[in-house]
């Protein structure tokens, strides 16, 4: 459609029909669709035209268009409009011949001398062969006598039935009533009595409002139109359902993700007072070099392409939208944009019907309501050279040919595709041609004096005019807006649902497409250390979509990444620049935002970026590029290693570009079109998901010797046999698979106790500090809300005085805080304020910061802190942050009864009086309630496997990140700055005499739990071993335990096929 001027963020093109608010007369005639329809007014699918009539040849259209004729010559005189008993309509929707008139929709025609009700009557008997009708009407007072179309028609002066003809331009944006835009366009509506206003730029907050102040001033309802290719966010940026486009969704080859998208289109179009939708694209896009279709179009196969139209239409009349399907008779093999000049279709007739026309064929079949012309030239139907628009022949083949009934609309007339005839020829030539709406033309004002001045000097039969405005002022009656004309508030629960929303990014997903992958450098492991330059590369000067979409995807990921944006002019000085960081990063990301835009004259990337990306090429960093708009893109730059066309830049595709290049669902569109000397239609690579989780394999497969484990079991069985501990489990992972998972020994001592098994609980105790603590602390850096160099005063005011006010969170973290190791608090008081106020009021034991002694106390003030620093306890925080998104189903503070069967006891607790099984062993721990932040998780060996495959690959497991990759090194490489300390932040690492033994690697790190656990992490080895056990039952004076873990770490290493 036309240019928009500089408010406008682009170009509308297109209209659309089917709404829901039928009269009642209309309704009884679609309830009677027999078995083979649905009614209109009810929910459901809109019922397609049955495929032979979208395939009619025209000697059978012509038959039909003699019947039509002869009715309208019999009825041409009729005196009256007189109402007649509802009679329902045949299945097929056709009026059916009886009596003196011709009955439809409850009403009967007869013979009288009302100009006006013959018109109606012939939009009437159209709307009739109109395909499917529209769906999802409420209902209105049973009507007698002439309808409110027929009874507007005939109140209306010449000069406001060619204004109802004519549709203008207008802004959803926020504007004082008196500005001079809002009352200019006030004065078209007022005044001139234009029938349809186009809405370009929105907002969701604003365009309702707009909508309801024009429909408050129209003498006649408004029709409102808009561009919806995209659904409303085609025109609203924020707020709505961010769509893919058309050739996304053709990437999908499914017909039920473009019934989709009619769907939420017509939703929210209806619910922010939009009816008519400029959309479906029906062009074939068969033309590489086409400047202005491209990812408008659904794709170059003309039977994807129908089928698609089609199927949008289907779901835009469920929502009760008009539709429209453009640009007919096909803007997909030009090489110009109309927005700038004429285009030339140079095909044969043969090759119009096979190609170009067929998919406007299936959406008439589907019932589609409006078509429009383009200002495209077709030598083989008009020598003459006139556009579509403006000629006869080119439009009448329309009604002739293909047999349409519905509305016909100009593709806007202020495009430079009809610039060289002036408003008033324009507008003159159109209706001539047989356009029913003529949009945007220059000046509204002379395009309907013109028309009119037609009419008055018999130049145009007025019967011309009045067909039209009948066929208009009908879809408003069918629309309801006789009966309510403008939106309310609580319409808007149907915008941005989520529901749509994540349907949106699945059909996105769905869509990505990957065309070249060298070396296999997709997927991209975020396991590994990557290091990733992003570019953003913007090919037009300004692009509304660039918005920081992919930067704060890799942000997420907690991906280190630099991003440079660039406009479209690259000078050689940055070309040099960043060729010479190349070897900094491990790959190149390019995200190339390319435009199909009206008045650019092209979809090209800029030929700055071509140079760009061929020097990185070069520089021997792989390079992947990402097109966020033409797939075509390849063409320009056949070097990258990978090329991943996304099809446009919605956000929904943006964001499902960037899942793809990690992996995390299996990418397998299907590009649409040829990309001529490289790949040809239907193809696409298949990658599937990258699981980046930890599997289950034999020793063999991860790197041990086939019986390199049968040390381990040796060292684990002797020392139940000793009574070291009543039982255990053992995890033992590497590169990825979990080589050895398995348990020994029993729950208890008792005579009857059960087998310990795989998933037994154990009590955790100080893994505690750790899997939730510590890892708190780390998500809270990563996320910027926790300086652990702040003193702890910042955080607990309470904590001050002397020595106090020098200890920092990084004391906390690797104890050396100066606070006592324990106390038995739990014998004097309660709950997690009063440990806090006395930890806060009791003295430091040492300097802070002169050595490190293992504390409970400071964890637990530590504990407070991130508390008050997330704004969130620290169970909650654990299951939603770390647990949860980790899979660990079977590690909880508090355990329910339903567990105590698989856990295995502790202690016989004097202070309690009884075995614990379920409860937390630490006894301030119980005091705090089971919840704390030294101990009181309760866990499984699996579970904890998977904990350590997530901090081995950098802080992520399963495409969930956890942590960034910086945060876990920072955080479990040896601290320092202690004397004499093993301590890094949270955790321990290796030292004399230590649980992990003298075989781990010295970047090794873990800890231990005091009930018998403990897991150590080797990333030099991408090795953990976890081990898990109740040496404390039934007392905690049992201390073999440490010499049984250091004995297992070692066996694990021996049992390495190359240690």
């Amino acid at each position: 459609m036309g240019r928009a001027r500089p408010r406008g963020c682009g170009v509308p093109d297109g209209v659309y029909a089917g709404h829901e608010d039928l009269p009642r007369a209309a309704r009884a005639g679609a309830r009677a669709a027999g078995p083979g329809g649905q009614g209109v007014g009810r929910r459901g699918r809109v019922p397609p035209r049955p495929r032979g009539r979208g395939r009619e040849g025209p000697g059978r259209a012509r038959g039909r268009r003699l019947r039509c004729g002869a009715v309208l010559a019999r009825i041409a005189g009729a005196r009256r409009l007189r109402a007649a008993p509802r009679r329902r309509l045949p299945a097929a929707g056709r009026p059916r011949r009886g009596g003196r008139g011709l009955r439809t929709a409850g009403t009967t025609l007869t013979r009288g001398r009302d100009p006006a009700a013959s018109a109606l009557f012939a939009l009437v008997l159209l709307s009739c062969h109109h395909g499917a009708p529209p769906a999802r009407v409420t209902a209105a007072p049973a009507a007698h006598g002439p309808s409110w179309a027929a009874r507007t028609l005939r109140r209306l002066t010449l000069e406001e039935k060619v204004a109802q003809m004519v549709g203008v331009r207008a802004f959803g944006l926020y504007q004082h009533r008196r500005s001079e835009d809002a009352q200019a366009l006030l004065d078209q509506v007022r005044r001139l009595k234009v029938g349809c206003v186009v809405v370009f730029e929105s907002e969701v907050a604003s365009l309702p409002l707009e909508l309801n102040a024009l429909q408050a001033a129209a003498d006649v309802p408004l029709i409102i139109a808009a561009d919806m290719e995209r659904g409303m966010n085609f025109r609203i940026r924020r707020g709505v359902v961010p769509l893919p486009s058309a050739m996304a969704v053709g990437a999908t080859r499914s017909e039920a993700d473009a019934r989709f998208t009619g769907e939420v289109t017509a939703r929210e179009g209806r619910a922010l007072g939009v009816h008519w939708a400029f959309a479906p694209v029906a062009d074939v896009n068969s033309n590489p070099a086409n400047p202005i279709i491209n990812v408008r179009s659904y794709g170059e196969d003309p039977e994807l392409v129908g089928r698609m139209t089609a199927a949008f239409v289907q779901g835009a009349h469920a929502g009760g939208l008009l539709a429209t399907v453009k640009h007919y008779p096909g803007h997909g093999d030009t090489a110009s944009d109309t927005h700038l000049q004429l285009a030339t279709l140079n095909a044969d007739r043969a090759r119009l019907d096979r190609v170009e026309l067929r998919p406007f064929r299936e959406a008439i079949g589907a019932g589609v309501d409006a078509v429009m012309l383009g200002h495209i030239a077709v030598p083989a139907l008009d020598p003459t050279g006139a556009p579509a628009t403006l000629s006869e022949p080119i439009a009448g083949e329309l009604r002739r040919s293909l047999g349409f009934e519905g509305l016909v609309v100009t593709d806007a007339l202020e495009m430079g595709g009809v610039r060289a005839a002036w408003t008033g020829e324009a507008a003159v030539r159109a209706v001539r041609a047989g356009a029913d709406f003529i949009l945007l033309p220059p000046d509204p004002e002379v395009a309907i004096q013109a028309v009119a001045r037609e009419v008055r000097e018999g130049r145009m039969p007025e019967a011309r005019i009045d067909a039209s405005v009948a066929r208009i002022l009908a879809a408003k009656e069918r629309l309801g807006l006789d009966r309510k004309r403008t939106v309310d508030a609580a319409a808007l629960d149907a915008v941005d649902r989520p529901e749509d929303v994540a349907r949106a990014l699945d059909v996105a997903r769905r869509s990505i497409t990957v065309l070249r992958n060298e070396g296999g450098v997709l997927p991209l492991r975020a396991e590994q250390k990557l290091r990733i330059l992003h570019l953003v590369l913007a090919s037009d000067a300004r692009n509304d979509a660039i918005v920081g979409i992919p930067e704060a995807e890799l942000a997420a990921r907690r991906i280190a990444a630099q991003t440079v944006a660039l406009g479209p002019e690259v000078s050689a000085e940055t070309i040099a620049r960043l060729v010479a960081s190349a070897p900094e990063f491990t790959h190149v990301v390019a995200s190339a935002f390319v435009r199909v835009m009206a008045g650019k004259g092209n979809a090209d990337m800029a030929e700055s970026h071509v140079r760009l990306l061929q020097a990185l090429q070069a520089a021997g960093r792989p390079v992947v590029l990402v097109s966020f708009g033409s797939p075509y893109l390849l063409r320009q730059v056949p070097g990258v290693s990978a090329y991943v066309c996304a099809y446009g830049a919605a956000e929904s595709s943006q964001r499902a570009a960037v899942a793809a290049l990690f992996g995390e669902y299996p990418v397998g569109g299907k590009v649409p079109v040829s990309l001529p000397g490289f790949y040809a239609y239907g193809d696409g690579l298949q990658i599937p998901r990258h699981e980046m989780t930890l599997r289950a394999g034999s020793p063999a497969a991860a790197g041990f010797r086939p019986d390199g484990m049968a040390e381990v079991d040796r060292v684990i069985e002797a020392a139940v046999a000793a009574h070291a501990f009543p039982g255990a489990v053992v995890a033992v992972g590497k590169d990825g698979v979990l080589a050895h998972l398995k348990a020994f020994g029993h729950l208890s001592y008792d005579a009857d106790a059960a087998s310990v098994q795989t998933d037994t609980l154990y009590d955790l105790a100080s893994l505690t500090k750790v899997i939730v603590t510590t890892t708190m602390a780390m998500i809270l850096v990563d996320e910027g809300k926790l300086d652990i160099t702040k003193p702890v005063s910042a955080f607990l005011p309470e904590f001050h005085g002397g020595a106090k006010d020098k200890v920092t969170v990084w004391h906390l973290l690797t104890h050396s805080s100066g606070i006592d190791w324990w106390a038995p608090l739990f014998k004097e008081i309660k709950g997690k304020d009063a440990y806090v106020k006395r930890i806060d009021a009791m003295d430091l034991v040492y300097e802070p910061g002169t050595k490190s002694v293992y504390s409970d106390l400071g964890v637990i003030l530590l504990g407070e802190i991130l508390e008050r620093v997330a704004g969130q306890d620290l169970d909650t925080f654990a299951r939603t942050r770390i647990l949860g998104p980790l899979g660990m189903k079977d590690t909880t503070y508090r355990p329910g009864r339903e567990l105590l069967p698989r856990i295995a006891a502790t202690e016989n607790d004097p202070w309690r009086g009884h075995v614990l099984r379920g409860e937390v062993h630490d006894e301030n721990a119980a005091a705090l309630g089971g919840i704390a932040p030294h101990a009181g998780l309760f866990g499984t060996a699996p579970d904890l496997a998977r904990f350590a495959q997530m901090l081995l690959d950098g802080g992520v497991l399963g495409h969930q990140r956890i942590v960034s990759r910086e945060t876990v090194e920072k955080f479990t490489l040896k601290a320092g700055g202690v004397p004499g300390s093993s301590r890094a932040l949270g955790w321990d690492t290796p030292s004399e005499n230590s649980s992990a033994g003298s075989l781990l690697s010295p970047r090794s790190f873990g800890h231990t739990g005091f009930t018998g656990t403990s897991m150590w992490m080797d990333p030099d080895r991408n090795l953990f071993v976890v081990l898990l056990t109740n040496r404390v039952h039934p007392t905690r004076e049992n201390n073999a335990i440490r010499e049984v873990r250091r004995a297992v770490a070692d066996a694990v290493v021996h049992g390495l096929a190359n240690p």
